[in-house]
């Protein structure tokens, strides 16, 4: 009741919104006058009745001025904040928030508003107090938050893409040097040196081959697929790999799970590269289990994908686990555990999952050592109609 009255002004009123008789008031109008926020009120008219100091460097205009002034000529150019104030002083009820653009000064300014309604001691609408928070300290922490990750990601890559291009070009330097000093080499040293070069040429060549994938990557041929005919397919492919040795293979394949929505060829590459990892990380000697099931509610944040049902998509190993990685970089460009990995193929899998709108997680597994990688995909639309 204090409150309303401190409140409680009229137009001809130049100093304290309140007589100075009446202590309680004063304090409370002192407090509103010493707020960080803006505090504006007005009367059910629409007139100014306060405005504290915060206010008068926000709006730009002095208490003074300001009082007894209608707020849409104090605010003609914000109209979604004198729709706040309209709406709260015509329905008389309810607390209305938003952020938006002050417009009121040559720059405008990012504000969070709160419109609350004013009654007086016996419950009659007074008017509405208008609190305007300046968002311009946040924003700016928000946008220097998003340059220091573009930077933190700008060095990892630029660090990464250095020393994946030096070490090939340092082979190649030093097989061509030695060909040089020695013009008259031939027979199994000649052949050795110039397999040196081509190999690492071709590498280099793959390696730019997977940073204009990471660049440009190309549309998705989308349409209903069987995620058990992908991972066959990749597990015919993973056998013939030397890394395989005596791997042993547990499914749990739901054989009654619908289709996935999705690029059959790129869905292979993201589980063969997810379960040559795996194979690598056991050294060819453990358990590679991989199952499939429903998983129902699941939402991407981030995506405009509605909630419903998605597929998902264990892979789980009894190696070392992920140990000290940080999982936060674990997708990053370059970065990887193995020794001559390229550290793009995590990269590549994460980017081709959040083409098919999925999501794609690595972690420890809860029982025993190992590591699982999970693919969330989300259901061809046939299998998600009743």
């Amino acid at each position: 009741m204090a409150l309303r009255r401190a409140l409680r002004t009229t137009g001809s009123e130049r100093a304290a919104p309140v007589a100075a008789s009446d202590p309680l008031a004063l304090n409370w109008a002192n407090v509103l006058a010493s707020f960080a926020e803006a505090v504006v009120v007005v009367d059910r008219a629409g007139a100014v009745s306060f405005l504290n100091q915060a206010g008068e460097s926000l709006v730009g205009v002095s208490t003074g001025q300001a009082r007894g002034r209608s707020l849409h000529d104090l605010l003609a150019g914000d109209g979604w904040l004198l729709a706040m104030v309209g709406e709260t002083l015509a329905l008389g009820h309810g607390h209305r928030r938003g952020e938006g653009l002050l417009t009121s000064l040559d720059a405008p300014i990012p504000v969070a508003a709160t419109v609350s309604p004013l009654f007086d001691a016996v419950g009659t609408l007074e008017g509405a107090t208008l609190l305007l928070r300046d968002l311009r300290a946040r924003r700016n922490l928000e946008e220097f938050g998003r340059y220091a990750d573009r930077s933190s990601g700008l060095e990892l890559l630029s660090a990464g893409l250095a020393h994946e291009i030096k070490n090939p070009l340092g082979a190649i330097k030093g097989a061509a040097q030695l060909l040089v000093r020695n013009p008259t080499v031939h027979g199994d040293v000649l052949r050795d040196h110039v397999q040196i070069i081509v190999r690492e040429v071709d590498r280099l060549s793959r390696l730019l081959d997977e940073l204009r994938d990471l660049s440009q990557p190309a549309p998705l041929r989308s349409e209903a697929v069987n995620i058990h005919r992908v991972l066959q397919a990749v597990l015919d492919l993973a056998r013939q790999s030397p890394d395989w040795k005596t791997t042993r293979l547990l499914l749990r394949f739901d054989p009654s799970l619908p289709d996935v929505l999705g690029d059959e060829r790129k869905l292979v590459q993201v589980f063969l590269n997810l379960v040559i990892n795996a194979v690598q990380a056991m050294s060819g000697a453990g358990t590679l289990a991989i199952s499939t099931r429903m998983v129902t509610d699941y939402h991407v944040r981030g995506t405009r994908t509605a909630r419903g049902r998605f597929l998902s998509v264990d892979i789980e190993d009894t190696g070392p686990g992920l140990g000290a990685a940080d999982p936060g970089h674990l997708f990053a460009p370059f970065f990887t555990t193995k020794t001559g990995g390229s550290g793009l193929g995590l990269t590549v899998c994460q980017q081709i999952v959040g083409q098919h709108a999925g999501h794609v997680w690595l972690r420890d597994r809860r029982r025993g050592s190992g590591a699982v990688a999970q693919v969330m995909l989300p259901l061809a639309p046939s299998a998600n109609s009743p």
